[in-house]
C-alpha cells in the first residue's frame, strides 16, 4: 500500500485554469510558489501543452510542483514533438528532426504565447528535455501511450532507470532510422494500424493492451464516432493485425496512460490499465484517477 494518496492527472493541453480548479478540489494548497498536498502526490500523464490557450501557465504549474516535490510527470507526444520542433543542428538553423515541422499548426497556440519571449521559451524547452519518458515502479507504471517492453528495454540501455534523455540522446533524432526514435515514438504515440473500412483508408490507434483474438473492430480500435456506427465496425478484426497488439498481462502492475481521448463516465480499461485523458479541449473536463492509501481507487473530474 502507498503511504500517500496518488493522483494520476490526464492530459492538460494548455488548460491551466481547469488544472488549478482540479488541484483545489483534490486538496492541494498553493504555498511557497507551488501547489502542494501534505498527504498526496500528483503524477501527470503528459501532454502539458497545445490546443488550449494557457500553455505557459500550465508549464509553470507543473514545473513548480515537480521542483517542490509534490508531483512527477512523464513526456507526452505533444511535449516531445514541441522539443524536437525547436531543436537545431549545432551552429545551423536546420532542424535535428525535420519531420517535426509537420506539427507546426498543432503548436499554434503555444507558439503564439511564446512569441517575443525567446528566453522564456528556451528556459522551458531546457526543462522539457529533462522530463522522463516513463516511470517504472513496483506498484505502478506510467507512460503516455504504450507499455512496450522491447522499446522500454532499448531506452533503458541508453538512459538507465531514470528514462531521461540527455542532450546527446536528443541529437540522435538527426537519424530518423535510429532505434531510439522508433522506441520513443512508440511509447508516446502508441500503435496505429492502417486498413480499409467501407471503401475508405483509416489509420486508427489500437487498444494495444487487449488480446485481439475474436474481438470486433469497435472493441480493439479507437474509431471515430461515425465509423463506430458502420456495420463493418461489428466485424472481427482480421488476424493479420494480431501481431500489432501487445496484450498486457492481468498479473502485471497497474499501467496508466494519457493520450487516448475518452468521453463519457470515466472507467478503467481493464483492472490494471487506466486512461486518464478525458479530452479536456473538447469536454472542458480534466480527469484524475485517485488511489487512496488503502488501495481503493476512484475518479475525480
Amino acid at each position: 500500500m502507498n503511504k500517500h494518496t496518488i493522483h494520476f492527472i490526464g492530459d492538460i493541453h494548455g488548460h491551466a485554469t481547469l488544472l488549478e480548479q482540479l488541484l483545489l478540489r483534490l486538496g492541494y494548497v498553493h504555498t511557497n510558489g507551488a501547489y502542494q498536498h501534505p498527504e498526496a502526490r500528483a503524477f501527470f500523464c503528459g501532454d502539458l501543452i497545445n490546443r488550449g490557450c494557457e500553455n505557459i501557465r500550465s508549464l509553470e504549474i507543473v514545473r513548480a510542483m515537480q521542483q517542490a516535490g509534490s508531483a512527477e510527470l512523464v513526456m507526452g507526444n505533444h511535449d516531445y514533438m514541441f522539443v524536437l520542433y525547436h531543436l537545431r543542428q549545432a551552429g545551423t538553423d536546420e532542424r535535428v528532426y525535420p519531420h517535426a515541422q509537420n506539427y507546426e499548426k498543432l503548436f499554434a497556440t503555444t507558439l503564439e504565447e511564446f512569441s517575443g519571449k525567446p528566453e522564456l521559451l528556451n528556459e522551458y524547452l531546457n526543462w522539457m528535455k529533462t522530463i522522463p519518458v516513463l516511470i517504472d515502479r513496483p506498484d505502478f507504471r506510467l507512460v503516455h501511450a504504450c507499455w512496450d517492453t522491447d522499446a522500454i528495454e532499448l531506452l533503458r540501455a541508453y538512459t538507465g532507470n531514470r528514462f531521461v534523455l540527455s542532450e546527446a540522446h536528443w541529437n540522435l533524432f538527426s537519424d530518423p532510422e535510429h532505434p531510439i526514435v522508433a522506441a520513443i515514438h512508440r511509447l508516446t504515440f502508441g500503435i496505429q494500424i492502417k486498413f480499409e473500412l467501407e471503401d475508405a483508408w483509416i489509420k486508427p490507434r489500437i487498444r494495444y493492451w487487449q488480446n485481439p483474438q475474436g474481438k470486433t473492430l469497435a472493441q480493439v480500435l479507437f474509431l471515430k464516432p461515425n465509423d463506430m456506427l458502420l456495420p463493418a465496425a461489428k466485424e472481427l478484426l482480421p488476424e493479420r493485425f494480431y501481431p500489432a497488439f501487445l496484450p498486457y498481462s492481468e498479473n502485471a502492475p497497474l499501467v496508466v496512460h494519457g493520450h487516448y481521448c475518452q468521453k463519457g463516465t470515466p472507467a478503467v480499461q481493464q483492472e490494471n490499465v487506466v486512461i486518464t485523458d478525458y479530452c479536456v479541449y473538447r469536454t472542458q473536463r480534466l480527469a484524475c484517477y485517485r488511489i487512496l492509501p488503502d488501495g481503493t481507487a476512484d475518479w475525480v473530474i
